[in-house]
């Protein structure tokens, strides 16, 4: 972000936010060369993907940099305090309640060696029912969406403008939102790979969304970013998600059915890393949106081997569920999901107001991240419900 203060739908910023209208930014590609279910969404007339910046500036903010009154392990001295860990642009947050969410907040940083980052925030506090159906019913909806790109910043940038809108826009939106996903992530991908083709981009994204329609929560995910949910102030950990790794034993034997290989790349001190890589494609992670090499036979690629399917889960927000964060890998390299949950919670010292305290809590988690040493980009979105306010937290 190049700004402490960031505005809503500014298109110079990593994140979008948009509280009462879709965010529709203007694209460059003739309609009728994109997939018919594109075509009928009457708002898109061209794509012109919006010049984001390559660094994260911002503010210093009051950070704790060593939270160890929960229990967290002690890693000792961090070699990657020679480096400088960098402060942090002011967090995207929000106390303005909808429905069941009460409060959000969000960071980034590029990370400690990166040169761009290529993470991507969608937030959109309330989904407004299209005038098309005014005289349907429509629950309250929001959607939370962060796409952890790589190659380059076109697909995650795609996403961020543009998934929410295939989701909600799907016909079965919001009575089936499973299925309006299915059909989103689909629809996007499809899409996407259209655009990437005809501008002979590489780049690919995972993705995790979390949906909210009345107080039913759906979420997401295609690679290796994660949901992570708190509950019953602290004393349970969920996780929300799967990461899709080519090493996984569901994924590899999925690979392997569709004609795939999985292979080791070797280290330089001779031994082989502990992640597996896909081929065709060379990722690292087994279901993306985007990555034209590994899917387009005409570039070498298997369509059955990478894939845009994405695995949901859905369950009832209840008084009980304090939070769901939803970070990026370069969080997760360093942090698992039960310290990530005790970091969030070690901030309610600090601060009686719950959104500061998801805000500090946040802070805490990306800050954590660079002092043991992750070289990624770095995002966290956390998303806050009635269970943040109980004022005792004992796991």
């Amino acid at each position: 972000m190049n700004s402490a203060r960031v505005k809503i739908e500014d298109s110079n910023n990593l994140f979008r936010r948009s509280s009462n209208n879709l965010v529709f930014p203007r694209l460059s590609v003739n309609l009728t060369q994109l997939p018919v279910n594109l075509q009928r969404l009457s708002t898109f007339n061209s794509i012109s993907l919006p010049k984001l910046p390559t660094k994260s500036e911002g503010n210093i903010l009051s950070i704790l940099s060593s939270p160890t009154s929960r229990g967290l392990r002690s890693l000792g001295p961090s070699p990657v305090m020679k480096l400088k860990v960098p402060s942090l642009a002011s967090s995207v947050k929000s106390s303005k309640p909808f429905g069941v969410v009460k409060y959000y907040c969000a960071n980034t940083h590029k990370g400690l060696v990166r040169e761009h980052n290529e993470d991507r925030v969608m937030i959109m506090l309330r989904i407004p029912k299209p005038n098309e159906r005014k005289e349907e019913k429509w629950p309250p909806c929001s959607f939370f969406g962060l796409y952890d790109g790589h190659g380059g910043k076109l697909c995650s940038n795609f996403l961020r403008d543009y998934l929410h809108v295939y989701i909600t826009h799907d016909p079965s939106f919001p009575n089936n939102p499973l299925q309006a996903i299915l059909n989103g992530f689909e629809r996007a991908e499809n899409a996407f790979m259209e655009l990437a083709l005809k501008k002979k981009d590489k780049s690919g994204s995972c993705a995790v969304v979390v949906l909210i329609v009345g107080k039913r929560c759906f979420v997401a995910n295609l690679g290796d970013s994660r949901a992570v949910m708190s509950s019953n102030c602290g004393k349970e950990t969920m996780a929300l998600t799967k990461d899709h790794k080519p090493n996984e034993d569901n994924e590899a034997q999925r690979i392997i059915r569709a004609g795939g290989e999985i292979y080791y790349a070797k280290l330089s001190n001779g031994l082989e890393a502990s992640v597996g890589r896909v081929l065709p494609g060379r990722l690292a992670v087994s279901r993306t949106f985007g990555d034209i090499e590994a899917k387009i036979k005409e570039l070498g690629g298997n369509p059955n081997v990478v894939i845009a399917v994405p695995e949901i889960r859905s369950f009832n927000i209840t008084k009980n569920t304090d939070f769901i964060a939803i970070g990026s890998d370069g969080i997760f390299d360093r942090i698992d999901n039960n310290e990530l949950v005790n970091l969030m919670w070690d901030a309610k010292n600090y601060d009686s107001d719950s959104l500061e305290r998801l805000t500090k809590g946040v802070e805490n988690v990306i800050f954590e991240s660079m002092n043991r040493v992750s070289y990624d980009n770095v995002t966290l979105l956390a998303v806050g419900f009635e269970g943040f306010d109980g004022s005792e937290s004992n796991n």
